[in-house]
C-alpha cells in the first residue's frame, strides 16, 4: 500500500513514517524545501538521526520525497508529480 505523509520531518510523522516503511508499505513524503536532492537530503538526514533506523528499515528503498509545502496551492506541486 503506498501512503502520503506530511509533516515526516516532524516527531510524530517520522515515527509514523518509519512504522509504514518498517511493514514494507511505500511512503510518499512531502518536505518542505526547494527542490527534490535538498528535501532527499532534510529527509535523510532526519531519518539518519533516528535511533535504530538502520536495523529497522535499512535505506528506505519504499521511501520517495517530494519538496512542498502544504501551505501552497496544491501543496507546490506541478500536475504530473
Amino acid at each position: 500500500m503506498t501512503f502520503f505523509i506530511t509533516g515526516g520531518t516532524g516527531l510524530v510523522g517520522v515515527h509514523v513514517m518509519i512504522r509504514l516503511l518498517a511493514a514494507g508499505h511505500r511512503v510518499v513524503a512531502l518536505v518542505r524545501a526547494a527542490d527534490r536532492p535538498a528535501a532527499e537530503r532534510r529527509m535523510r538526514s532526519i531519518l539518519a538521526a533516528y535511533p535504530g533506523f538502520k536495523q529497522e528499515i535499512g535505506d528506505a528503498m519504499g521511501l520517495y520525497v517530494l519538496p512542498g509545502d502544504v501551505t501552497s496551492t496544491n501543496c507546490g506541486l506541478a500536475e504530473q508529480e
